[in-house]
């Protein structure tokens, strides 16, 4: 059994050769802070400068499948489209983080049988993903 709020999707009908539908939009980032979404046609990047500020560029893949050309100051709408794809990607995304550690902390909230305790507190923390188990 597996949470029904876990993200994902399921590679068991690719296993048995069904075709895997078509993602409409997908999400990536790094451990620097650069983060972007794409969704099929215009993609977004967002990579930090100087710590706080941002920078972001927009490009149309189907015309430019290089990135060369930055289409940010002349596309505004499509601009506003990922950016906002992009703030709740990353509002969702920290939103599971913080039920994961709320979860390995014990803290209030979960359930005793929620709670990650033993091997499973220990693999997350070898993964980096939790500074301290219970």
């Amino acid at each position: 059994s597996y949470p029904p709020n876990l993200a994902g999707l399921s590679l068991l009908p690719a296993v048995f050769g069904a075709p895997m539908p078509a993602r409409l939009r997908l999400f990536a980032e790094n451990d620097r802070g650069l983060v972007g979404t794409h969704d099929g046609r215009f993609k977004l990047i967002r990579e930090p400068v100087d710590g706080r500020a941002r920078r972001e560029s927009l490009f149309d893949r189907s015309n430019d499948p290089g990135e060369e050309r930055n289409v940010l100051p002349t596309r505004p709408r499509e601009a506003r489209e990922q950016r906002t794809a992009l703030e709740a990607y990353l509002a969702e995304r920290s939103t599971e983080w913080a039920r994961t550690r709320l979860r390995v902390s014990g803290s209030d909230g979960p359930t005793e049988g929620e709670k990650l305790k033993g091997d499973a507190c220990l693999r997350l923390l070898a993964l980096g993903y939790v500074e301290s188990c219970p």
